[in-house]
C-alpha cells in the first residue's frame, strides 16, 4: 500500500497533511456535484 511519509512526522507536515487531504476531498466532492448537476 501506499504511505504517507508526511503522517508519520508530528510537526507542521501533520498540518500540510491534512491540507492536501482537504484540498482532495474538495475537489473530488466538487466534481461529484457537477457529475449530478449534468
Amino acid at each position: 500500500m501506499l504511505r504517507w511519509p508526511v503522517a508519520e512526522d508530528a510537526g507542521s507536515n501533520q498540518t500540510t497533511y491534512y491540507l492536501i487531504l482537504g484540498l482532495t476531498a474538495a475537489t473530488v466532492w466538487r466534481n461529484y456535484c457537477a457529475c449530478l448537476l449534468h
